[in-house]
């Protein structure tokens, strides 16, 4: 955790962090959503082109589909099956923070988009297919269909869900005097997925979020692949793109869980930790993504096991709304720069037994 004031050097210090790391043979992923992406220019100006890769998440022309692609597929029913159990996990996440300041998803609701995303991911769909199964009952009983007989005992209560949501209406047929009915399909019970609805609605509401749903995921870069590599990943989210915080945490959101997902299959295709590459992830400013925060603060204790280690920057500890305690019991390390705010003395008093607030003070240059 990097602590200090503004022009305090801290970008100038991620620069140096991010070049001893390369120089050692690990690689660094920056995050980089504050104005015009100062910082990640600054840090990829400091290697040679081969060394640096730039997602440039503002560039249409060279704008990734939104999905996760790296779990990639399995001819092996279990393992296509985990797939798509994982990718599930990672969008109920990004779904779940649109509209953060309301409440999560009712149950009923999780339930059936849970079920909507088993059903497109083992048959290899995408984002955009899910809300679409949910929506419109034709690409339901399309994707239904499509699942593999193999996985048709994994996925019979998720199917049995899907049906829940199809509307009929009752056809009168008139055969030989006999008038005799028979339920049509006709639609879906959009009341029962209105919270669904809703969050597509406010991820649609961001241009760029809007095309990466329409995209294919079929020209992603993978970054399990990318991580495992000896270089510099930076991820571009200029605050252009978006008119509110809101869905700037969204889109952050939708960054680390993919690089979450890519940890864990990369753990999975390189089981001997010792030949992982040693991914170091740079945030400035963490405090401005709540959302963002929040994963990482649920995925920090594990982190290491995947081989992977957060840098973090704030002006003051205080920022850090709910990382902070579990910074503490993940054994993080802290460097206060001259000039920072007393309180954060005050915040590590503990740590920093048995010196006092003015031995810091008096240090040395």
């Amino acid at each position: 955790v990097l602590i200090g004031p503004t022009r305090a050097g801290k970008s100038t210090l991620i620069g140096n962090m991010s070049q001893d790391a390369i120089a050692a043979g690990e690689c660094t992923v920056i995050f980089d959503y504050i104005k015009n992406c100062e910082l990640s220019a600054e840090v990829s100006a400091l290697f040679p082109p081969e060394k640096t890769l730039t997602i440039d998440c503002g560039n249409v022309m060279t704008m990734q589909g939104l999905g996760y692609n790296e779990v990639g597929s399995s001819v092996d029913p279990f393992i296509q099956y985990d797939n798509a159990k994982k990718q599930t996990t990672q969008l109920m996440t990004l779904v779940n923070s649109i509209n953060a300041e309301d409440t999560r998803l009712s149950a009923k609701m999780e339930r059936y988009m849970t079920s909507a995303a088993l059903v497109v991911f083992v048959s290899t769909g995408s984002i955009r297919d899910v809300f679409g199964v949910l929506q419109d009952h034709d690409a339901r009983h399309r994707f239904i269909g499509l699942v593999p007989a193999a996985q048709a005992e994994n996925l019979a209560e998720y199917i049995s869900s899907l049906q829940e949501l199809d509307e009929y209406k009752d056809v009168k047929v008139k055969e030989d005097g006999v008038t005799m009915s028979f339920p049509q399909l006709i639609g879906t019970k959009e009341h029962l997925i209105t919270g669904v609805i809703d969050r597509l609605n406010k991820l649609k509401a961001n241009t760029y979020m809007e095309m990466m749903l329409k995209k294919s995921t079929a020209g992603n870069i993978d970054l399990a692949k990318e991580i495992q590599k000896n270089q510099l990943i930076t991820i571009r989210m200029p605050e252009t793109m978006f008119s509110t915080d809101g869905e700037r945490d969204v889109y952050a959101t939708y960054w680390i869980s993919k690089l979450w997902l890519a940890l864990q299959v990369r753990g999975q295709q390189v089981p001997d930790r010792s030949k992982l590459t040693k991914v170091n992830i740079v945030f400035d400013e963490l405090y401005q993504v709540q959302n963002t925060e929040k994963f990482l603060t649920e995925k920090l204790s594990r982190l290491a096991k995947f081989g992977a280690k957060p840098i973090i920057s704030c002006h003051y500890l205080n920022q850090l709304r709910y990382i902070r305690e579990e910074l503490r019991s993940a054994n993080a390390s802290y460097m206060l720069i001259s000039g920072c705010d007393k309180k954060n003395y005050a915040e590590l008093k503990d740590e920093l037994a048995p010196f006092e607030l003015e031995d810091l003070l008096k240090l040395p240059r």
